[in-house]
């Protein structure tokens, strides 16, 4: 028999700061206030950088989890192309 350890389910939230540095902020304090326990941000060529928005996040607010969620394959797919020759 294997054993199976039980770990607790979480649920997170992907969100992007839309209109500056209090609606970013609030949106972080809601997410964490919601009972969810991890705030994820894509990283793209279009949006703001993640790094300092998740740092932002994470300083107001202790305890939620911080991640960059990144897709770079469709970005990538005419550099590997070239690369490759496919």
């Amino acid at each position: 028999m294997i054993a199976v350890a039980c770990l607790p389910f979480r649920f997170g939230v992907v969100a992007t700061p839309q209109r500056g540095p209090e609606q970013w902020l609030a949106t972080a304090r809601r997410v964490a206030d919601q009972g969810y326990t991890t705030l994820l941000m894509p990283d793209g060529l279009q949006l703001l950088a993640p790094g300092p928005a998740l740092a932002t996040a994470a300083a107001a607010t202790p305890g939620l989890r911080i991640t960059i969620s990144a897709d770079y394959a469709e970005a990538l797919a005419p550099v590997v192309e070239r690369l490759t020759g496919t």
